[in-house]
């Protein structure tokens, strides 16, 4: 159930049972926030705009005069997030985009492949929030996703971000604002090391070099490889919210409709964070999102995935490359198929168009309540957007002044440990607010608090996760 009630002209809510738990698939994967690369979910708190007055000299991309970073060269940069905009930063359809955070930037040029590692050691405060890519262009579309990342590298816990064999070029880096997990003054170190030559690439590293295996309905494949190495050229199309992901491939093709189950069990350890898609075409464009998922039907925690009523068709499986969630190396992927059993009943509000906002007045309060099961992508999310493929049902309500908004899933049981802590002023959801805090003790049982401040009147809708 959901409650919204205000006291003292703040504007408060609180959930109990609207979303299921869902894990392993965190959009975009190969984005860094909080110390996971994944989108703002329960634990991950929001980017906001940094406080301050004017804007920093470095605010835009396009005000910075990329500096000569040689083999063996340092290059320092000190500066400071407050004040920090949004404007001119990301690309209209960039995965950054979506995050709706502002950033300040600096840039280099190397003249030969580099071992490129970033760090933000000494910096004043800790900078929980931060990139873990170069920028091709600015304003930022595409990006290079880093190798690895860490807090322990530097003694007072800020990041260092490490990037293999980056070929001769000029690079971007934003640097995350906010005024709670990236604030304040910072000091950026960019080293450059001769190319170690880094790992050999995958033969199946690209979609387009792998040749699909027959899977027939009550059949099963077995798909064994290691990821190590894996790039993220020519895996995913432009504008997809996976752009980035370094991934190896896998392809299966059905003759008829099929219930297909993808399973990672017998990974050690536990890998912690895979792809739950699905495509049918190479780049990926096309994704099909998982149905369903558990941690259970392996029995040592790894993830099975499912995807109903897939028809007959070829299917490309991404395997992702993230060695910070311990998926990486040789790997064995199971799929079976069974004959098309028919799908899951659609929840009554599973698209926001279908939802009535209802008023939530300053004092007052509402309950929402309703069962996820059998939640689609379909109209949820526009083109663009790095929630699209996310399966939610909606609930909406309307204010007539500005108010401080809670979001409570208190009640879940078990505790519902991926949720989305968002709201859109649109639908399909366009314009996305993320919550400015969270916690997990207000509900008392683990249970996720969002809070959005200073919400302007009007119609918010909310995504209720599958």
């Amino acid at each position: 159930m959901m409650r919204l009630r205000c006291i003292s002209g703040l504007l408060l809510a609180s959930f109990g049972a609207v979303a299921q738990a869902q894990s392993g698939i965190n959009t975009p994967h190969a984005l860094h926030l909080s110390g996971h690369a994944a989108l703002p979910a329960a634990g991950a708190p929001a980017p906001a705009p940094a406080a301050g007055g004017g804007a920093p000299v470095n605010d835009f991309c396009s005000s910075v005069t990329p500096e000569a970073l040689a083999i063996g060269g340092t290059l320092t940069f000190n500066g400071t997030t407050t004040g920090a905009t949004i404007t001119d930063d990301y690309a209209p359809g960039s995965p950054l985009e979506g995050f709706n955070a502002p950033a300040v930037w600096h840039a280099f040029t190397t003249t030969e492949c580099a071992d490129v590692r970033l760090e933000y050691c000494g910096t004043p405060s800790i900078f929980s929030d931060y990139w873990n890519v170069f920028t091709l262009d600015c304003p930022a579309l595409n990006f290079v996703v880093a190798n690895s990342y860490n807090t322990t590298d530097c003694s007072d816990g800020n990041p260092t971000v490490y990037f293999n064999s980056l070929p001769a070029g000029t690079y971007y880096y934003p640097v995350w604002a906010n005024d709670v997990t990236a604030a304040g003054p910072y000091v950026l170190t960019i080293t450059a090391g001769a190319c170690s030559g880094g790992p050999v690439v995958p033969v199946n590293d690209d979609c387009a070099s792998v040749t699909p295996e027959a899977l027939v309905v009550d059949g099963a494949l077995t798909f064994t490889g290691d990821n190590t190495g894996a790039t993220a050229a020519g895996d995913f199309a432009p504008g997809s919210p996976f752009l980035g992901d370094a991934v190896v491939w896998h392809a299966f093709t059905t003759s008829a409709c099929a219930d297909v189950v993808v399973s990672y069990c017998g990974q050690a350890p536990v890998w912690g964070h895979t792809l739950g898609i699905l495509s049918t075409d190479c780049p990926a464009d096309s994704v099909i999102l998982h149905t369903a998922f558990d941690n259970d039907s392996c029995g040592d925690g790894n993830v099975t995935y499912r995807f109903t009523e897939l028809a007959a068709g070829t299917y490309y499986l991404p395997v992702l490359h993230d060695p910070s969630q311990s998926a990486a190396g040789p790997y064995t992927i199971e799929v079976n198929a069974v004959a098309c059993g028919g799908s899951p009943v659609v929840p009554v509000n599973d698209a926001c168009d279908s939802m009535t906002p209802e008023a939530l007045v300053m004092g007052g309060t509402l309950t929402f309540t309703g069962d996820n099961t059998g939640a689609t992508a379909a109209g949820d999310f526009a083109p663009g957007s790095p929630f699209l493929g996310d399966a939610v049902v909606w609930h909406a309500f309307t204010t007539s002044a500005c108010a401080d908004v809670a979001v409570s899933y208190c009640g879940q049981a078990p505790v519902w440990g991926h949720t989305l802590g968002i709201l859109s002023t649109d639908c399909p959801a366009d314009s996305v607010i993320l919550h400015t805090a969270f916690d997990n003790d207000s509900c008392g049982d683990g249970n996720v608090t969002y809070r959005f401040t200073e919400l302007a009147a009007g119609i918010y809708y909310l995504p209720v996760l599958w």
